[in-house]
């Protein structure tokens, strides 16, 4: 009876910590780094409940969202190109980088145009939804819990200096306040700075990169889920591998072949079809603009 009311009471603070966008401190992570394996194999030999630390090469990496950036020197994402600008001299603030660029020109209107479907493409709900309500076929939360997920990332970042105005502007897309690109830019080169000595990660709740595996037939690759600035310091600096937390929050495995399955696809957010578009067009690294 004890074990019973146990894993119900697991399960519970699991799922609400889930809808919450918090992640619980379940296990400290399997430390797999240093070792040529497919996070496949990773995820079977971890234990019940815990996370793997293993090392990714920076390309299977896709960070910024729905944008997708590869994470990689060449691929055009938006923070590695302005740290790589500032480390030629090009640019000293954030006018005229890459940063401001992105910000500028990247402001969809709706959730639909934030994964790249035009207002004949898209189903009426998405194209409702602001871009911060945005949520990914494979979520298992509403876009309501998706933007008050982010409210919370938001305030705790900025709070401190810079208070609810905030609130207002978004990591994955535009448009954002002057204010905000200053204070990213700024961000940006603090941790630019930090690693540029020694990595040191931890397993405190945001003391890694952490990323949701996505796999496909013809492999896989991770999206990035926190630690954007770190993932485009290292990629700056030229790292091949990173180290990445994975399995720590549902879903832990997305793959390809369930695409029925998925939440908000079994809702009629997105037909299937769609959902494999979003999918692929990650896979391939390339932005919703491109769509």
């Amino acid at each position: 009876m004890k074990s019973s009311l146990y894993r119900w009471a697991d399960r519970w603070a699991v799922r609400l910590a889930d809808r919450m966008g918090v992640t619980l401190a379940r296990a400290k992570p399997l430390d797999l780094r240093g070792r040529d394996i497919h996070p496949l194999e990773a995820y079977y030999l971890a234990g019940r409940y815990q996370p793997v630390l293993m090392d990714v090469p920076v390309s299977k990496l896709r960070g910024l969202g729905s944008a997708a950036f590869p994470c990689t020197k060449d691929s055009g994402h938006p923070f590695i190109e302005t740290l790589l600008e500032y480390e030629s001299g090009k640019v000293r603030t954030y006018a005229g980088s890459a940063l401001e660029r992105f910000y500028r020109s990247w402001q969809p209107k709706n959730a639909a145009e934030y994964f790249g479907f035009d207002a004949s493409s898209a189903t009426g709900q998405l194209k409702d939804l602001l871009p911060v309500e945005a949520v990914f076929p494979w979520y298992n939360v509403s876009p309501y819990d998706m933007r008050e997920r982010y409210r919370r990332e938001l305030t705790i970042v900025h709070q401190k200096n810079y208070g609810n105005r905030f609130l207002r502007n978004w990591l994955e897309c535009g448009p954002v306040d002057d204010d905000f690109l200053e204070n990213e830019f700024s961000r940006l080169l603090a941790v630019y700075s930090s690693v540029m000595g020694c990595y040191e990660r931890n397993s405190g709740s945001d003391g890694d990169i952490t990323g949701l595996l996505m796999l496909h037939e013809e492999g896989w690759f991770i999206h990035v889920q926190s630690g954007q600035h770190r993932t485009a310091a290292l990629a700056a600096l030229g790292v091949d591998k990173v180290p990445v937390r994975l399995f720590f929050r549902l879903p832990m495995v997305v793959r390809r072949e369930e695409v029925d399955y998925w939440p908000n696809v079994s809702n009629g957010l997105f037909s299937a079809h769609q959902a494999l578009i979003v999918f692929d067009r990650m896979r391939n690294g390339f932005p919703p603009w491109q769509n």
